[in-house]
């Protein structure tokens, strides 16, 4: 293969971590790990090698969320111009769809060239949004300009992702040769800040000043039977939020799922403390890790606004 970007998760959700590679040009790879630690290459038969329609595209930059709260870690792919970037969506058996065109992401690809990849929840309101930091890589493209404007693809709570212009002449809103991205809330202050690297141009830090007026809280992992970073731990946190339809009051209940990861995007790492994001007045119910041993912790009632640290439960003298 012409592998440019690499992930690690659980992707078929059987305790252990598998690879997903993103080649240049030719199928991608999904490496499933039967936990002996062999690995078999599967992505054509999940549904995850190509293009809706059975074409190798060029891809560039990868990421993972649940982009539609239904429990599954779904993949992100950014490919080459004219190609569609990829969303494949989980079917909970280890098998994937090609989601892009009813999302309304193929539209918005055109003649884009996609390297560093990131879901965050750029508004926090629970629901992961994509970015993307484009950059064509031939200096005189025929149709193509070489310096491109990054997206940013607000998720309409899983139906369908919106892109915002910002049109105020800031680093979002100005073409670049965009390659890496990585994201990590750098003055914790409770949203990600982004950095951007780029061909031919200096770097980019960019704070969030975000003032959505949402909540969050940040949980940082550290293994003991597991990984001391908790690589492959998933989080997951049960809220309820009031809405209101029709003048009606009513209240959902929502389930927030974070990974913690190794690699993703593209050249690049960002911050593994997972972060959630939902409305003011949410009530948070539990907060649910399930490390990569398969050992699971809850923690009931978590405050909005707290900054947790929390290590892996001791083990006792009937544990392997």
């Amino acid at each position: 293969g012409k592998g440019l970007a690499v992930l690690t998760g659980d992707f078929d959700l059987d305790g252990d971590q598998d690879v997903y590679v993103c080649n240049d040009t030719t199928e991608n790879f999904l490496f499933l790990n039967d936990g002996t630690g062999k690995f078999e290459e599967d992505a054509g038969l999940r549904g995850c090698a190509t293009d809706n329609k059975g074409i190798p595209n060029g891809s560039m930059g990868i990421d993972m969320a649940d982009y539609n709260l239904d429990g599954l870690p779904d993949i992100g792919v950014a490919n080459y111009e004219r190609e569609a970037f990829a969303l494949y969506e989980n079917d909970g058996r280890g098998f994937f769809r090609h989601v892009s065109e009813p999302l309304g992401i193929t539209a918005i690809g055109g003649l884009y060239v996609g390297f560093g990849t990131t879901f965050v929840d750029v508004d926090r309101d629970g629901f992961e949004d994509l970015i993307v930091n484009n950059g064509h890589v031939q200096f005189h493209p025929d149709e193509a300009p070489i310096r491109q404007l990054p997206f940013i693809l607000m998720n309409q709570r899983g139906t369908s992702f919106d892109r915002i212009q910002l049109g105020d002449g800031s680093y979002l809103d100005s073409p670049h040769v965009g390659r890496g991205l990585a994201i990590g809330d750098l003055d914790n202050d409770g949203d990600y800040d982004f950095g951007f690297t780029n061909s031919d141009e200096p770097s980019a830090l960019l704070r969030n000043d975000s003032t959505d007026g949402n909540s969050w809280l940040r949980v940082r992992l550290i293994g003991g039977k597991s990984n001391r970073d908790a690589i492959g731990a998933r989080v997951l946190l049960e809220i309820e939020i009031q809405t209101q339809t029709q003048g009606k009051k009513e209240t959902v209940s929502l389930k927030l799922l974070r990974f913690v990861k190794s690699g993703a995007s593209y050249a690049s790492h960002g911050d593994n403390r997972p972060l959630f994001g939902f409305p003011k007045g949410s009530r948070l119910k539990s907060l649910t890790i399930y490390w990569p041993s398969g050992q699971m912790q809850t923690i009931a009632a978590p405050q909005a606004g707290d900054d947790l640290t929390i290590l892996e439960a001791a083990l006792t003298a009937d544990d392997p």
